[in-house]
């Protein structure tokens, strides 16, 4: 089962993204900042790291993808924000954006094809 980090404020976002990865046959580690992931890959591996944006503390989504993206290369990045991706600033390599609100069937269908393709 792949693991995913999903890091969201919002606790109801939160919740209703955990559910949905979770009903798709994920393991869903849910945390509400930069911090608490960096915390979690600290000790635990992951497949991928789905991240907010904007979110509270010293670090972004952006911030949080590149340190990802640049100590753990094989892990699938995806960020998601209200705002459009030209507003956001550059993303590391291979990333995806999503703009909310989104469908989490094509969030779910992208990170299926994603894994899909690593798995090759």
């Amino acid at each position: 089962m792949s693991k995913v980090l999903l890091v969201e404020d919002d606790p109801l976002v939160r919740a209703t993204m955990t559910d949905a990865l979770e009903d798709a046959s994920y393991e869903v580690i849910a945390v509400e900042d930069a911090s608490q992931a960096m915390q979690h890959l600290a000790y635990f591996p992951i497949d991928v790291l789905l991240a907010d944006i904007r979110m509270p503390g010293t670090l972004s989504g952006i911030d949080l993808s590149h340190i990802v993206s640049s100590r753990w290369p094989d892990v699938i990045v995806f960020l998601i924000s209200g705002r459009s991706e030209t507003e956001m600033g550059e993303l590391p390599p291979g990333a995806e954006f999503f703009q909310k609100p989104f469908s989490l069937d094509h969030l779910t269908g992208r990170l299926q094809a994603r894994l899909a393709e690593k798995a090759q």
